[in-house]
């Protein structure tokens, strides 16, 4: 089985290009203003945690632009992508991001008993903090030609 994600559908490529074409039009009209390195990688900014911008390419590249000393890497495949992509989904309410760029998981894969199949555990606090799964690498599911790296 191979641990590689999957391609976006020509419909979720195309929702990306026009919101990277949008952004790159009005950088300025953004939260993230203009990101100089969106334009460059030709990613859309989509979610900034302390640290690290996250930049996303219509065809489903991650990067991570450190913004305390300006490096910027590609995430490649493992644990660190598959819950970034799953929290930007979440954070541009599109699952389908989700669905289509996470490996496809095998006929016998085994639900990820530490976050319930979820991909996320939540935290106890007020508000509710959700974090990515460990275990599975926010797969929701795990299986032996996975090794998902802990995030």
């Amino acid at each position: 089985m191979s641990r590689t994600a999957r391609a976006a559908s020509p419909a979720l490529w195309l929702d990306l290009t026009r919101r990277l074409e949008a952004y790159l039009t009005r950088p300025a009209d953004s939260p993230f203003g203009d990101v100089p390195e969106a334009a460059e990688l030709g990613a859309l900014p989509v979610m900034l945690d302390m640290w690290a911008l996250i930049l996303l390419r219509p065809d489903g590249a991650v990067f991570e632009h450190n913004v305390l000393n300006g490096t910027v890497r590609e995430l490649g495949e493992g644990g660190d992508r598959w819950a970034t992509l799953r929290a930007v989904a979440r954070e541009l309410g599109l699952p389908e991001l989700a669905e289509e760029l996470l490996p496809e998981r095998p006929p016998d894969a085994a639900v990820c008993g530490a976050c319930a199949g979820r991909g996320d555990r939540e935290l106890p606090t007020v508000p509710p903090l959700m974090l990515p799964c460990g275990e599975c690498g926010s797969l929701g599911w795990v299986h032996p030609s996975i090794t998902p790296r802990a995030v």
